[in-house]
């Protein structure tokens, strides 16, 4: 798996994907680089990543 995706540039695409979803106003993204995983595996942490922000509330004060 790592030899068929060594010729990709994972992390420019992310950018410019990034890039152009921040031209539409309604859409609230956010992109970040996980050190250490790859696209087979960084899936779990993406995804939790994604609900933690999607479904984040303050706390109301004590």
């Amino acid at each position: 798996m790592r030899r068929s995706l060594s010729g990709l540039d994972m992390v420019a695409d992310l950018a410019a994907f990034t890039e152009r979803l921040r031209d539409h106003e309604e859409i609230d993204v956010r992109s970040e680089i996980i050190p250490g995983e790859q696209h087979a595996t960084v899936w779990p942490a993406a995804v939790t990543r994604g609900l933690l922000h999607l479904y984040h509330t303050t706390p109301p004060p004590p």
